[in-house]
């Protein structure tokens, strides 16, 4: 049973809630993709900032490593692609792009 102000609408993965009984929506945020022509647009040696302002938003962190010692970290991030079952990957150390790699990107 849904607490006052709220409807659940069971079994379809919409949540719909309120205060006073007048209802909110939540919604899914917009997943950032990136197509071929993006991709090829990218360089080695660019800053995150510029290739996050390229592609639309951040990626999903994948793998983070700190080298210690005052050493840069290494960070790579994931984006899914425009479409089914495409990705690309990009790596960064201290901030600037090292290795970049796509798959079935169009």
């Amino acid at each position: 049973m849904a607490a006052p102000g709220q409807i659940n609408a069971a079994g379809s993965g919409i949540s719909l809630g309120g205060i006073g009984g007048v209802p909110s929506f939540e919604r899914e945020e917009e997943k950032i993709t990136i197509s071929k022509e993006v991709f090829d647009n990218i360089y080695y040696g660019m800053t995150y900032e510029q290739v996050t302002g390229m592609i639309g938003g951040p990626g999903e962190v994948i793998s983070e490593k700190n080298d210690g010692g005052g050493q840069q970290s290494s960070i790579m991030y994931l984006y899914h692609g425009n479409t089914n079952g495409s990705s690309a990957i990009f790596s960064f150390k201290g901030g600037v792009l090292k290795l970049k790699t796509q798959m079935g990107l169009e």
